[in-house]
């Protein structure tokens, strides 16, 4: 990487119109996170970096230190959050119920960098800003930090931030060259003396944004504390003794508490001083520097004959300049501290009021108990920020820089407000950048080994994905693929440690045999439940209602949890009755509250009317009516409708926890449709014999790629449910596919409230291998409104009829102890209707033309 010297304003208006002309697109937001994670561990592994800046860096090597902190992933993934906490509008849009309006970050577009001259890592901190929320930057270094800058775009380029989005120039200053830029910019950030900000200040071009960082002054408190320590004194110490590293934050000027309090601790202040030049080397002083502390030292050496002062130090290591005068100076730095005593609160006052619009860092000694009230104290007097004695230099993630956060600087809201596109959810997402987010998701889930080599196979080098026949050859996700390659057995499929990302485990299903799990970082999450509030709003369901959330909860089940977020976001009463409380007990809460709203598995529902119909006393309304889990028959509907006196029964969304967000039901689609929630799903149907996509009409196995999820991607995965694609229109406008949900097609079903495994019914057939056949089919059906499960097993040889009864009453009580939430749900009266037949050797019939028998017939959807 170069450094281009300008000389001329014809040259650099060149150098702009060949920068514009040739630049790509650059990189912002978690793509940033990415190359500083590869940044840091390239700094970390390659001694090769780190000796070029210490040798640049001469005798200030501490900066080291500073450099590995700047480029740290996690501290700029915590200030991404923080500073930028509408995170899902750094990516691209922000849709969420907190906010009317459609919302993103947008970066301010060419930005220049002025480095300030007397700062090594200044320019570096501002670059990295702009680069973070997707500026172009032009960056002006100085003669003395050009070398070091340039190393380290060196090291960020190799990493994979374009050359176009950090191009190095300097020209000298006041030259036109300043003027054109003040021009042509979109925003300009200097850091630097008031007088270099109002320079850039002067002329500004029309709509210039321009960002300063100015000049700041901070300072040390010692409190009339008895009780201050040894510690306390080194930590103030070294607050002074590394200003020269960052000036902004680093003590000038030491306040004390009382006369008396300075004569007493001032030895001790003086050794924790010498032992502090001890421990950290010295930093290189220019010869102005080298003039200025010596004209501080001669004054403050002529103040103290005069009796107006006193002196300390190691000349020109260090040095204590105690002043009688009640006004702060700043100081010449490079280990120069000034020492002034305050009596009270107003005299305090009086030192820093002349001083508090540069007022930035106070790090103070004092004890535990005083800390907050003098922290309210400082923030009154103009100090932004308060720390503990030695952590001037040191901050803390989450909090602001000097007074409010960066970032936000560095880049722009812009919002969509329109009325049709914030309440209609119908409109949401657009299947025309579904193939930019198609090569997004391939290309962060190529971090994860299990894709890696998945994607590697089917030709997909590098995770690059050029075209749909390309995506279409990468191999379905099976739910075993969550067993064998997920955690806790593995961490294939995961892009990141869950060590290093808050997150939330839960399970896709299992009550026995080997239960899966998938995972969802806390930002994922908090997108699943925006998206199940923004379906709840389209359907009716507002801040006025009292909401009842009739799933289970715990168990690490997920939709107990996302329906009650969900409710919470949309401001509702809630009501997390759950599934587990008595039926009665559930409608008297409903009735005596007057809840107005619920969602709850069908098979729930319809048992809570059957309570209701038969306690004539509990008579109540329940208005809004929202069901998800499981099929709901137009028989059920009508049920659920007569017996609630319903005006809403609409699905809440169809989602499973592998594969997220798939659809929602517009206020025009019947029972068992759903339009394809594009802006978070990409939705197949396919055959699954033949491999190749279904066409409307035709019935086939639904597959689903998650588009934002990122922890563990969900990339063609076999959902297990049946569908077909419906080619017709809808009212609502929307152009999202819409598909008709046909039931289940993988090992578990869904009756009366319980899961049914097939595998379940392998694992009864072979405790009895002497007597049953693996040949066995289950039927599901309706009794009126309720389920019916049937099992048929065929049986190795045809049995009489008083042998048919005995072997029965084993197998039964075998499927008993293998399916335990089946007979919980029978126990209670919840699955009313189960049937164990045994059938005769050749009685279950293979399919006509393949042969296969059919393991699942549900017979509920006809």
């Amino acid at each position: 990487m170069n450094i281009l010297n300008l000389a001329s304003e014809k040259q650099a208006a060149e150098f702009l119109k060949t920068w514009r002309n040739n630049r790509t697109p650059g990189i912002a937001y978690q793509d940033f996170i990415t190359v500083l994670k590869a940044a840091s561990q390239e700094w970390e592994r390659n001694p090769i970096w780190v000796e070029k800046c210490n040798q640049l860096l001469h005798d200030e090597r501490v900066l080291s230190d500073e450099i590995a902190g700047m480029l740290d992933p996690h501290h700029w993934t915590q200030r991404l959050e923080w500073e930028l906490p509408l995170w899902r509008a750094q990516n691209g849009r922000l849709e969420s119920p907190h906010s009317q309006a459609i919302l993103s970050y947008r970066p301010l577009g060419e930005m220049l960098h002025v480095a300030p001259g007397n700062s090594y890592l200044g320019g570096l901190e501002s670059l990295l800003h702009g680069i973070a929320c997707g500026n172009f930057n032009v960056l002006r270094i100085s003669t003395k930090t050009a070398p070091v800058i340039k190393v380290l775009c060196e090291l960020l380029q190799q990493c994979g931030v374009p050359e176009h989005q950090m191009p190095l120039v300097s020209w000298v200053a006041g030259s036109p060259i300043e003027r054109l830029f003040k021009f042509e910019m979109d925003a300009i950030a200097v850091w630097g003396s008031d007088e270099a900000i109002d320079a850039y200040r002067a002329g500004l071009g029309p709509g210039v944004r321009l960002i300063e960082f100015g000049p700041k002054l901070s300072v040390s408190i010692i409190s009339k504390s008895p009780h201050i320590s040894a510690g306390d004194l080194e930590g103030i110490a070294r607050d002074v003794a590394r200003y020269d590293q960052i000036s902004c934050a680093s003590t000038q000027a030491i306040l004390i508490q009382t006369e008396s309090q300075r004569k007493f601790l001032w030895k001790s202040l003086g050794e924790a001083f010498e032992a502090q030049s001890q421990k950290i080397p010295a930093p290189t002083r220019s010869k102005n520097a080298q003039v200025e502390i010596l004209k501080s030292f001669e004054k403050a050496k002529a103040l103290e004959a005069l009796g107006l002062g006193e002196t300390m130090g190691r000349f020109p290591d260090w040095n204590l300049i105690y002043h009688f005068k009640k006004s702060i100076e700043p100081s010449p730095l490079f280990r120069t501290a000034n020492i002034y005593v305050f009596e009270n609160d107003l005299e305090l006052a009086q030192l820093l009021n002349p001083i508090r619009s540069y007022l930035q860092t106070c790090s103070i000694a004092c004890p535990e108990s005083e800390v907050v009230d003098w922290a309210e104290k400082l923030w009154g007097l103009g100090i932004n920020r308060v720390v503990d004695a030695g952590r001037s230099t040191e901050p803390m993630e989450g909090a602001p820089h000097d007074g409010g956060f960066m970032l936000p600087r560095f880049a722009k809201v812009v919002s969509l407000e329109s009325p049709r596109r914030a309440k209609h959810h119908g409109l949401i997402g657009s299947s025309k950048g579904h193939f930019a987010k198609l090569k997004e998701i391939v290309r962060l889930a190529y971090r994860a080994p299990f894709y890696r080599d998945r994607f590697d196979h089917s030709g997909l080098q590098d995770g690059k994905l050029e075209s749909y026949e390309q995506f279409l050859k990468i191999p379905l996700l099976q739910k075993r693929d969550f067993y064998n390659y997920g955690p806790p057995k593995s961490a294939q499929l995961l892009t990141e440690s869950l060590d290093q990302v808050p997150a939330y485990i839960f399970t896709t299903g299992g009550s026995t045999g080997e239960p899966k799990y998938v995972a969802y970082s806390k930002k994922e999450w908090d997108e699943v439940t925006d998206v199940f509030a923004k379906e709840f709003e389209s359907l009716g369901i507002g801040p006025e209602d009292r909401f009842a959330n009739l799933f289970h909860g715990g168990g690490l089940w997920s939709a107990f949890i996302a329906v009650t977020e969900a409710a919470e976001k949309l401001g509702c009463t809630n009501f997390p009755i759950g599934s587990d409380m008595a039926p009665e007990q559930a409608l008297r809460v409903i009735k005596d509250f007057g809840i107005t709203a619920c969602f709850g598995l069908p098979s729930t529902l319809v048992r809570l009317a059957h309570e209701l119909e038969s306690k004539p006393h509990l008579k109540l309304r329940l208005p809004k009516i929202l069901y998800g889990g499981e099929h709901l028959t137009p028989s059920m509907h009508e049920y659920l409708k007569r017996v609630f006196d319903a005006e809403i029964i609409k699905s809440g969304y169809y989602a499973s926890v592998d594969a997220g967000c798939i659809g929602y039901q517009c206020a025009h689609l019947p029972p068992g449709q759903q339009h394809v929630f594009e802006s978070g799903a990409f939705v197949e149907i396919i055959d699954e014999t033949k491999m190749i996509p279904c066409g409307p009409g035709e019935t086939g196995t639904l597959v689903v790629t998650n588009l934002s999820r990122t922890l563990l991607p969900a990339i063609r995965l076999n959902s297990g449910d049946r569908g077909r694609l419906i080619n017709s229109p809808c009212p609502c406008g929307t152009t999202a596919m819409t598909f008709e949900l046909l039931g289940r097609a993988d090992d578990m079903v869904r009756v009366g409230g319980a899961n049914v495994y097939v595998s379940d019914i392998d694992r009864l057939v072979a405790k009895f291998p002497q007597t049953l056949s693996p040949i066995y089919q289950i039927h599901l059906s309706k009794k009126g409104i309720d389920d019916s499960l049937e099992i048929i097993i065929e049986t190795q040889k045809s049995l009489s009829a008083t042998q048919t009864a005995e072997v029965k009453k084993q197998i039964d009580k075998a499927y008993s102890q293998i399916a335990e939430e089946v007979r919980e749900h029978r126990e209670k009266g919840f699955l009313k209707h189960f049937q164990l037949i045994l059938a005769p050797p050749g009685a279950i019939h293979g399919h006509a033309r393949t042969g296969k028998v059919r393991r699942v017939i549900d017979e509920r959807l006809n």
